[in-house]
């Protein structure tokens, strides 16, 4: 994702990983038929690649997406239905933490990994980077209306993940159910890879080249298309998950 006033954003070759197909060995049908059922039996939120300790923060971020009041409402709708529709889902989509430093600034992505034919559904996965997310001070978000940036001193380190997942998620829906969605995420990863098979920031940085500078642009214009809608879903998990920070930032 590209660098720009979320703190989710990154550059474009660390989110879109291009899916190649596998040649599987050779097995028999009832091979098959019970992978079949082992692969059904683990649809939904996976969290087989966490350690004990980034178990306990995943924990608290399941807490906030499925706290309810009195009623047995959602505290907090548009992270709960997301939530519910990834553990519902007939796709896998496992969980991964990362808390050592990294060379970019992506504190989530979300990857696609495999798709079984047989039950038409997708493996993927959400990681955190969990140094970025601890280490992010402020951002620049119109959740108050305007454009400044606004102090995350005061926000939690498991209320900062919470809304990364639920960025992530936001991506993971409209790609796995959207066709129009997952042609435009498609598109954009030959662009990204076109543009660093051809030199990308090289070509940029050390000479004047037009067409370079044409890719760019289209690729970053194919971006912001694909950001657009996970961007207006964490708008309202910034104002659901910390309903104070549009207050806060009015001061």
């Amino acid at each position: 994702m590209v660098t720009r006033s979320s703190l989710t954003k990154a550059a474009a070759v660390f989110m879109f990983l291009a899916v190649s197909p596998q040649s599987p060995a050779q097995e028999t049908p009832a091979d098959a038929s019970a992978a079949t059922q082992v692969k059904a039996a683990q649809r939904g939120i996976r969290t087989d690649r966490l350690k004990p300790g980034h178990l306990k923060i995943w924990k608290a971020i399941e807490r906030i997406a499925l706290e309810a009041n009195r009623d047995g409402r959602p505290v907090r709708p548009t992270f709960h239905s997301l939530w519910q529709w990834a553990q519902k889902s007939r796709h896998t989509i496992y969980v991964e933490m990362d808390d050592h430093e990294v060379f970019h600034h992506s504190a989530g992505v979300f990857t696609i990994e495999d798709f079984n034919q047989e039950l038409q559904s997708w493996t993927a996965s959400i990681r955190l980077n969990l140094s970025i997310i601890q280490v992010a001070d402020k951002i620049k978000k119109r959740i108050d209306g305007s454009n400044r940036s606004i102090s995350l001193r005061e926000v939690g380190r498991d209320a900062r993940c919470a809304i990364i997942v639920g960025h992530e998620l936001a991506h993971a829906s409209l790609i796995l159910e959207n066709p129009q969605y997952a042609r435009l995420y498609q598109e954009c990863e030959r662009e990204t890879a076109a543009y660093y098979l051809a030199g990308g920031i090289a070509a940029k940085e050390y000479g004047n080249n037009l067409e370079m500078q044409k890719r760019l642009k289209r690729l970053q214009s194919l971006m912001d298309q694909l950001e657009a809608p996970a961007d207006s879903v964490e708008v309202e998990l910034w104002r659901e998950i910390v309903p104070g920070l549009a207050n806060r930032a009015r001061k």
